[in-house]
């Protein structure tokens, strides 16, 4: 979670012919990708112009001029997508990912996946698709054990179906707990909070885990970027296909606002209905013929836990896009068990169905 030292070089990767290059090809694409009318629209206010500055390697600042408009709104029935894009708005230096950086013993400082973005303190970080915003913690502290570093203030938004992106290092968090996000929506600031003494070092601790909060760090393959050129796809622009193919600190972050962000969360299927049976030592489940365009469709279950009178931490289980119905299982027999479901497509998860219990055996 924290930086090696030596990770803040000054060199970085030229991006702007790139820029150019793929803008026009990455618009047509997107413009076929959405073409289908969207549920919540809000009328388009009066354009303003913010300028920020893109740093570069040698020399001033330059002032760019980019157009922000009023993002798209959440959507209640259709809360989640994929988190695909970038958190970060100010040019930020890419340092370690899964195994491009080594710690002083030669090993991969992280080994797993996980993208570190260098920057200023108090710089925007924004969500990275749309979901349901939860505070890890505030914990405005620096690690003193050595060769450890804490999450600090941190934040996590829940994109439905397990899926998470987690953001480590805050130095404020600005969304509300439970705080429908698109990824137009500003959830925190970068700071340095959890890193070891004596904490000087400003960046985002970036992660997308399957499975939960705490589930399995995945890949994060591709993050889309709002150019003043057009929208962009990292690490692609970067010319590579992988985050972890990138040599340290050697590429930054265009500078970028939400000018491009669209509402892909209104292209996600519309939460399936849930009927349960029990069975013996299983659960059978009923949830009708997906939607087309369905990939996958997602089970989440707890237990019961009576001596502390609560339902447990969800388990994960999932199946084909072309099933509708399923048996869950093996469960304990007698035992409580919620349940739910949802459908995924290519633009993210439904909202989940109305949870049922079920209790096997019976």
């Amino acid at each position: 979670m924290g930086m090696p030292v030596g990770a803040q070089g000054k060199n970085r990767r030229p991006w702007a012919a790139a820029v150019a290059g793929l803008a026009g090809t990455l618009a047509a694409t997107s413009a076929l990708a959405l073409a289908t009318p969207q549920p919540v629209r809000e009328p388009a206010p009066p354009k303003r112009v913010v300028a920020l500055a893109l740093p570069r390697a040698a020399g001033p600042a330059v002032e760019l001029q980019q157009v922000a408009s009023r993002a798209p709104a959440p959507n209640r029935r259709h809360p989640f997508s994929n988190p695909v894009w970038s958190p970060v708005r100010e040019s930020s230096k890419i340092t370690c990912v899964r195994t491009n950086c080594t710690g002083r013993d030669g090993k991969p400082f992280h080994g797993y996946w996980a993208i570190e973005f260098i920057g200023r303190r108090g710089a925007p970080v924004y969500a990275a698709g749309a979901g349901v915003f939860h505070i890890g913690a505030r914990q405005a502290s620096c690690s003193t054990t050595p060769g450890k570093m804490a999450e600090g203030t941190w934040a996590w938004v829940d994109h439905g179906g397990g899926l998470v992106s987690r953001y480590h290092h805050l130095d404020r968090i600005t969304a509300r707990e439970g705080q429908l996000v698109t990824p137009s929506t500003r959830i925190g600031t970068m700071g340095h909070w959890g890193d070891m003494l004596p904490c000087t070092t400003d960046y985002l601790h970036y992660e997308v885990r399957y499975g939960g909060v705490k589930g399995t760090r995945i890949d994060p393959k591709a993050l889309r970027v709002c150019t003043p050129s057009g929208p962009v796809t990292m690490p692609k622009v970067f010319g590579t296909t992988s985050f972890d193919r990138l040599q340290r600190g050697r590429s930054w972050t265009p500078s970028a606002s939400s000018s491009c962000v669209t509402s892909l969360w209104n292209h996600t299927p519309s939460a399936p209905r849930l009927a349960v049976a029990p069975r013996s030592s299983g659960a059978g489940l009923g949830w009708g013929r997906p939607p087309a365009g369905t990939t996958s469709v997602r089970v989440s279950y707890e237990v019961w836990s009576p001596s502390q009178h609560r339902f447990g931490v969800p388990r994960y289980t999932t199946f084909s896009g072309k099933r509708s119905s399923g048996t869950l299982g093996p469960l304990s027999n007698g035992r409580t068990y919620r349940v739910a479901v949802a459908f995924r497509n290519a633009y993210g998860f439904s909202a989940w169905s109305t949870s049922r219990t079920v209790v096997p055996g019976r």
